[in-house]
């Protein structure tokens, strides 16, 4: 399931025109009006999806980068699922090394 994912959503960018390895995110949001909507637009979307697919196919840097673009860039285009996704995402991604650190200092790790 994640792997169908991660392919659609990198289609997606380079379909949208963007081929780098960390797509140029729009720091603001697109118009919403469907008749001006910018292919652009499906570019920050995109990135969530490959965010938290990365992630969870183990590639957590690679999650880090995106979650690093995706902090800076306005999110509002964003489904209420792709927002709580991404912001769980951002959490593990922040949370899980913690954890870690904490149990190697404690020596139960």
């Amino acid at each position: 399931q994640h792997r169908e994912a991660l392919l659609c959503s990198l289609a997606l960018r380079l379909a949208v025109g963007s081929e780098e390895d960390l797509p140029e995110l729009p720091e603001t949001p697109p118009s919403t009006d469907q008749e001006q909507l910018p292919a652009e637009c499906w570019l920050v979307p995109a990135a969530v999806i490959e965010m938290v697919c990365a992630y969870q196919l183990g590639d957590r840097n690679h999650a880090v980068r995106l979650r690093d673009a995706l902090v800076i860039v306005d999110r509002s285009i964003l489904s209420k699922h792709l927002t709580k996704r991404f912001n769980g995402t951002a959490e593990v991604l922040d949370f899980v090394p913690q954890f870690l650190n904490l149990l190697n200092a404690s020596g139960s790790y």
